[in-house]
């Protein structure tokens, strides 16, 4: 909090009557948007519209791996918001008259607050993805059809898979709408969910990943030493090589055969933090500390898993110099990464970059 709201919030405790110095939440002009993995998707991403492109290249696969959009809370959150809603309006019926709500509180605040009703639909929908999540990821469907047009006319082969949620099923829906302006409709492409699945949710039937994460240490000083420890990340980063590996795999297939791919998975926000892992990106030189803040930090959730975020690579067949080569660009949020520069990698850089995640398997869950 800057110095100027917090001396605000002060005088407003000692001088009850005054408005002369608040700050009203209805005409905020920054209001904060970063809020972890609950960060909407527009305040980090950028737009595929605008990456640069090669007139002598040609798109032949694109394969993307996202995390579902905005949802509703989870069931506890939920039952916490409702009982707080009630405690407001509880507070601001204990003040009799509007000028007593006034004499602390910007109208407007006050009104919005007094006329605020509990959406029911809420306590039986709990985690459910909400319009805001489903137009999040139809507008991603629609800009990867108007930045790749031509290749999404011509794709001959589609594979989506989610996981076996609603909020992942209904984003692969709205992802796979946004695109359907170029064929009519994919969903043809649509894999159902599995109840277990080994690539896009395998911590959830990873014994060890259940013992030594899920059930591990819970005090502050031991998670501080197991989160640095060689064990903590080989799960994750060979969890998470899963994924690669598949993208490796469609890859190759596609530099090796003729027919154009794509190929779109929906997981969940610890899953994409895996691949991240398993990329050896965001690395900091120490772990984070709960006790201490780095502002200067590489791992920060709020840009690589907020609500929506992805990670897709696209593969494009160029001729240079009238020999045949192939580039890799791969985008986080839709903007370049540190994988490769804005032009893409080689193809070589990437046999060179992927080619370790081809032996990737589930042995570390043994």
């Amino acid at each position: 909090m800057s110095v100027t709201p917090a001396l605000c919030m002060l005088l407003s405790l000692v001088s009850i009557g005054s408005t002369f110095c608040k700050e009203c939440y209805w005409n905020r002009k920054c209001q904060y948007d970063y809020f972890s993995t609950v960060t909407p998707y527009d305040s980090v991403r950028g737009d595929l519209r605008d990456q640069p492109k090669d007139d002598g290249c040609e798109v032949i696969s694109v394969w993307s791996i996202h995390r579902h959009g905005n949802r509703n809370p989870g069931p506890d959150v939920t039952r916490n918001i409702r009982e707080l809603q009630y405690k407001i309006k509880q507070l601001l019926d204990s003040e009799h008259s509007p000028a007593s709500r006034r004499s602390n509180n910007c109208s407007q605040d006050m009104y919005d607050l007094m006329n605020w009703s509990w959406n029911s639909t809420m306590d039986n929908s709990a985690e459910y993805l909400t319009g805001i999540g489903y137009e999040e990821l139809f507008d991603l469907g629609r800009r990867l059809y108007y930045g790749h047009d031509e290749f999404l006319k011509s794709v001959d082969k589609v594979y989506f898979k989610a996981t076996n949620e609603q909020r992942t099923i209904t984003s692969l829906a709205a992802f796979v709408r946004g695109m359907s302006v170029a064929q009519g409709n994919f969903s043809s492409g649509i894999d159902p969910p599995s109840e277990i699945d080994y690539l896009l949710r395998p911590y959830k039937n990873c014994e060890r990943y259940t013992e030594e994460v899920k059930n591990g240490p819970k005090l502050a000083d031991e998670l501080a030493a197991y989160d640095s420890s060689a064990e903590f990340l080989a799960i994750n980063v060979k969890l998470g090589a899963l994924p690669l590996k598949d993208l490796y795999e469609n890859f190759v297939n596609a530099t090796e055969g003729d027919k154009k791919t794509l190929v779109s998975y929906f997981t969940h926000d610890t899953m994409m933090e895996m691949v991240y892992c398993a990329l050896g990106l965001y690395k900091d030189p120490e772990p984070p500390r709960g006790f201490t803040r780095d502002a200067n930090r590489l791992w920060r959730t709020t840009q690589f898993s907020a609500f929506a975020s992805n990670l897709m690579a696209i593969l494009t067949r160029c001729v240079e110099s009238g020999v045949q080569t192939f580039r890799v660009q791969i985008l986080i949020n839709e903007k370049t990464t540190p994988l490769c520069p804005e032009e893409g990698c080689t193809w070589q850089q990437f046999l060179e970059n992927f080619q370790g995640y081809s032996k990737a398997n589930l042995d570390v869950c043994a």
